[in-house]
């Protein structure tokens, strides 16, 4: 017993040697009885707190208990305070042992249980740190602001309202100031934005339906010259950043608005802005009036009339309010004959590579060592000058030269009919080439200025911007990426939907049976494997998808989010197998043999393979760093690479270097040397 423990101001050790004479004592003549039971109790209560008791004694609640329970209960903690006087003994030398009687007596169950929790407390840990990493490409522009709702509360519901809205200017969010914006086509500010009705368009260069709304902003900057319209470009993928590439976007857009970066989502986080494109309508101070998202783009000139008509004192000025600049070309570009080329296909029996030159709005045909063989549509002489890129542009069918595209993308050879067939991508057309009697035609057309062809029963919001197309069986198989959806055509032409739906939002979920549920996010390239099984390239979401008429399904191949399906931003530079692999915005794809995709990994500058088989993704050729580099593959560099044609004759794979604006080749059984497809033998005319 340690003496040193005191009761009352006494050693311990006189209380365990009273015990007995204290408790009898109690029972028989004090009449203090519960002073003693206090100390009693304050007693035992010492005893169990310093170890020297291994389980709890309570004494009698009152003196009507029987004299022999006490008599018991004062004899087990007798035979208690024995049991420690002997442990306390050395059992050789009969020495005392010190105690450490800090040490509670504790029970294994306990133990284990708190092991547990604190086991489980880390792994939860862990896990919600690993998530958090795993998704920082989602988090990065996620703010609380968006969670309460602010720009939601700005989102005009119908025509009735909108007084409503521009009655309560003071309950709007206000933007940050422009003054504060960094913009890259303009000075710096662009002044008479103080004195203007404002309009800002937030945007991201990769996003499939700018065009859309870029016509009906000009058309509002033409309709109302009260209305200053400046783009706020605010990045997803991390290509997107670089202020290059955001002029090279404001190129090949056509657009003349003053455009500003946010590349660090400063605005975006303190509006509480969720998706791409957002127009803003703000007051002369910059308050937020309304607030139209994608699918409410119709309410836009609503908006400004109501908008103009609640300012009518207010002195807007008229006229432009800055001038933008043009962006000079690269070297590579001027001495370069294609500009910005989106898709390639082959013709392996008569030797033919087609070319879609997008920017110049033409196919070119050329042979497969480069020489010039005919062109469809395009850059024409006609009384003796050359038509601007933008007059050649429209929808025109006829012969080769009288044919007009509107930026053409993906393109299959139908061996079959010796015909081509073309995704006219910004005139929501398919197009049929016929190379022998050099004419053009629309198989499917959609358009509210053009009208409707070889459709029947659908609604506006369906195929838009188709990208990409594929042959089997004598079946078109095409990729809209404006409505997320896949089509088909039979030879007997009827038009028939195979998978999506135009009136879900973009997103990424598989389906099995009712194909019309899944789900995709830009699909921008197309496969078909020797068995009819269709890969799909999902861009948006950086994802490698597969469908199977047969089984009636759609899959994941490889990318994606496993936890969380609706994240469409879990997109980087990773090898890997199934979801462990990570892609940034691909857009090219092509079967190759032996159950192998080869991709174009677009915004890492690379190409990839995957089996699949296994659902493996590894590292062809290309470095995260863009450039011009030709060589062994791993010095190569390219600069967007968008598409991949295959060559098991010669083992060449045929590459699309956008941006370097050439068509590349890697010799396969060379190790991967990397080449430029040199074009030449063209006419003295097509040069402008």
């Amino acid at each position: 017993m340690k003496n040193q423990l005191t009761l009352d101001g006494r050693p311990l050790s006189n209380f365990i040697d009273g015990t007995l004479c204290i408790v009898k004592y109690h029972y028989s003549s004090n009449p203090c009885l519960n002073v003693h039971q206090n100390m009693l109790s304050r007693y035992l209560k010492l005893l169990r707190c310093n170890g020297y008791l291994s389980y709890s004694y309570r004494l009698p609640k009152s003196s009507l208990y029987h004299q022999v329970q006490h008599n018991l209960f004062l004899l087990d903690m007798q035979q208690d305070s024995d049991h420690r006087e002997q442990l306390a003994e050395d059992p050789v030398s009969g020495s005392s042992i010190q105690e450490n009687h800090s040490e509670q007596v504790s029970d294994p169950w306990a133990v284990s249980r708190r092991e547990a929790t604190r086991a489980f407390l880390g792994l939860f840990l862990v896990t919600s740190l690993g998530i958090v990493l795993h998704r920082s490409k989602l988090l990065r522009r996620f703010s609380f602001v968006a969670v309460f709702g602010h720009l939601r509360n700005r989102i005009p519901t119908d025509k009735e309202s909108l007084w409503y809205f521009t009655c309560n200017v003071q309950r709007a969010y206000r933007l940050l100031h422009i003054s504060t914006l960094r913009w890259i086509n303009v000075e710096e500010p662009p002044p008479m934005l103080d004195n203007k009705l404002l309009v800002a368009f937030l945007w991201r260069s990769s996003d499939i339906s700018n065009p859309d709304y870029i016509r009906v902003l000009q058309r509002v900057s033409i309709s109302y010259p009260q209305v200053a319209i400046v783009a706020i470009h605010t990045p997803k993928f991390d290509y997107e950043i670089d202020s290059h590439f955001v002029r090279i976007a404001l190129e090949n857009l056509d657009m003349n608005f003053p455009c500003t970066l946010d590349s660090d989502w400063r605005i975006w986080k303190s509006i509480g802005a969720k998706d791409w494109p957002t127009i803003l309508v703000l007051d002369p101070t910059y308050h937020i009036l309304f607030a139209i998202p994608k699918n409410k783009l119709h309410f836009l000139e609503d908006c400004i009339k109501t908008s103009l008509h609640s300012f009518s004192e207010y002195p807007f000025l008229k006229g432009a309010i800055a001038k933008t600049t043009k962006f000079s070309l690269d070297p590579i570009e001027r001495a370069s004959p294609l500009c910005s080329p989106g898709k390639i296909a082959l013709d392996l029996k008569n030797g033919r590579l087609f070319i879609a030159d997008s920017g110049h709005h033409r196919i070119l045909i050329v042979t497969l060592e480069g020489q010039f063989l005919d062109q469809i549509g395009g850059l024409r002489v006609e009384d003796d000058f050359l038509l601007s890129e933008r007059e050649s542009m429209g929808w025109k069918d006829g012969s080769f030269e009288e044919t007009r595209f509107c930026n053409p993308q993906g393109m299959v050879y139908n061996e079959e009919y010796d015909e081509l067939v073309i995704a006219d991508t910004w005139n929501d057309a398919i197009r049929i080439a016929h190379l022998k009697q050099r004419q053009v035609r629309t198989t499917v057309l959609h358009s509210k200025s053009i009208g409707v062809l070889s459709f029947s029963g659908l609604s506006e919001r369906t195929f838009r911007y188709p990208m990409d197309v594929a042959v089997y069986e004598n079946t078109i198989f095409t990729v809209a990426a404006g409505s997320n959806e896949i089509w088909s055509l039979n030879p007997s032409g009827e038009v028939k939907l195979i998978c999506g739906n135009g009136s879900y939002p973009s997103g990424h979920v598989d389906a099995e049976g009712d194909l019309s549920r899944a789900r995709l996010a830009a699909p921008s390239g197309i496969t078909v494997s020797p068995d009819g099984t269709l890969y799909i390239v999902d861009s948006d979401s950086s994802i490698v998808r597969w469908l199977s008429l047969t089984k009636n399904q759609v899959g994941t191949l490889v990318g994606g989010d496993a936890i969380f399906t609706g994240n469409l931003s879990a997109f980087g530079d990773r090898n890997g197998v199934s979801s462990s692999v990570r892609l940034q915005r691909p857009m090219g794809i092509c079967y190759m043999d032996d159950n192998q995709l080869i991709i174009t990994d677009t915004f890492n500058h690379k190409l990839k393979c995957i089996h699949t088989i296994q659902r493996d993704c590894r590292w062809i050729c290309g470095d995260s760093q863009l450039g011009y580099v030709d060589g062994p593959k791993k010095y190569a560099k390219f600069h967007c690479p968008c598409d991949v044609a295959w060559d098991p004759i010669s083992q060449r794979l045929y590459i699309v270097d956008q941006e370097n604006h050439v068509i590349r080749w890697m010799d396969w059984n060379n190790n991967g040397t990397v080449s430029t497809l040199h074009l030449f033998g063209f006419p003295t005319w097509w040069f402008y």
